[in-house]
């Protein structure tokens, strides 16, 4: 799986933190990228975000990835889990 093809899809809630852990920065725990509280049950996978400001996590968070030379693991199907 490419980094590109799984930040496109993540969680932007998720992203936050890796991008702490990566890069060290806790800017990205404060506005503007501090993701607003779920409404609902909604899923939360924007954040409730603007746009703008999820593409700049995901673009940070590729960058973080790919430069910390990190290897994404393959996707497990049910089948191949063991379980």
């Amino acid at each position: 799986m490419k980094v590109a093809d799984a930040i496109a899809g993540a969680n932007i809630p998720a992203l936050i933190p890796t991008l702490v852990m990566y890069t060290g920065d806790a800017k990205w725990l404060e506005a503007p990228y501090a993701p607003k509280r779920q409404k609902g049950l909604d899923d939360n996978h924007d954040g409730g975000l603007a746009p703008e400001i999820q593409a700049e996590i995901r673009a940070c968070a590729a960058r973080a990835i790919t430069e910390g030379e990190v290897e994404l693991p393959a996707p497990r199907t049910p089948s191949s889990c063991g379980c």
